[in-house]
């Protein structure tokens, strides 16, 4: 019985991350007629990660919402506000947008914990005016291609709770950088970075030609070669990964130091965005 009980378990747990909305214990419990059964999945439900409980939105009632979710939602909301030419809301607003996640309740207030929650990764943050929310990847996305931003959105959405953490968004974030330049031959590689100070200092063109001992003029060639074929090797989709993967290290911050990764990989996405003039199909 208990072996059967753990496969039950186990296959609603999972059945309840794809569930669209905020549920309460109530809900999920509906029908339900043995209480060890309901009071074992509660215990399994508040001690799995992958979901968050929210406690202020009615007094002695608490809610769950797997993260996968709330990935998906603020991906949304992120989307709606670059299609609008906007980066923030007030709280009106946002709540308004956060009512799509309880339909059986008119929200009066915000969530706290799923602010807390897309605070700690950077998809909002609080402003320095009152009761107003900033959204600093519809900010930066708002600037590039269509593209690019069809791959970063799709890409909030797929991460899962394992690939959000630190230590794995750091390895997302350097695969990306490597297979972004990973079709490009050596000598290539060394001009582009030194133009771009990725990993080294910018060189002017004639400082990479007395280096290789090539003239200005066929240094700045192979610069535009490459950028030609950056684009031909459908590179975008790896630029958005080291992108979000990039912020999201960064839990949102838009400030960078002078010559670090972070400043060279803004610098590519303002270089795509101004060469891309067809957009590839977003990638699933």
């Amino acid at each position: 019985m208990t072996g059967n009980l753990e496969k039950y378990m186990y296959y609603d747990l999972n059945a309840l991350l794809n569930y669209k909305y905020a549920i309460t214990l109530k809900e999920i419990f509906q029908g339900f007629e043995d209480d060890s059964i309901t009071r074992q999945l509660a215990e399994k439900i508040e001690s799995d990660p992958r979901f968050i409980s929210i406690s202020n939105i009615r007094p002695e009632t608490i809610y769950y919402i797997s993260k996968e979710v709330l990935n998906s939602w603020f991906a949304w909301v992120i989307d709606n506000l670059i299609e609008a030419n906007r980066n923030s809301l007030n709280g009106n607003e946002l709540t308004k947008y956060l009512n799509s996640l309880f339909p059986l309740d008119k929200l009066d207030m915000l969530p706290n914990e799923i602010i807390d929650y897309g605070s700690s990764y950077g998809f909002v943050g609080r402003a320095y005016a009152p009761d107003k929310y900033v959204f600093p990847i519809a900010h930066i996305l708002s600037f590039v291609s269509k593209g690019i931003k069809n791959h970063a959105i799709q890409l909030i959405i797929k991460l899962n709770e394992i690939q959000y953490r630190d230590a794995n968004l750091r390895e997302l974030f350097t695969k990306s950088i490597d297979e972004l330049f990973s079709d490009l031959n050596e000598k290539s590689k060394y001009v582009l970075f030194r133009r771009i100070g990725l990993n080294t200092k910018i060189m002017t063109l004639e400082g990479i030609g007395n280096n290789l001992q090539l003239t200005r003029e066929r240094v700045r060639q192979i610069e535009e070669k490459c950028w030609s074929d950056l684009q031909k090797f459908g590179s975008i989709k790896f630029l958005a990964s080291a992108f979000i993967s990039d912020i999201l290290i960064n839990r949102g911050s838009l400030i960078t130091n002078d010559n670090n990764e972070s400043t060279t990989l803004k610098l590519l996405l303002a270089k795509f965005s101004l060469t891309t003039s067809i957009d590839p199909p977003v990638f699933m």
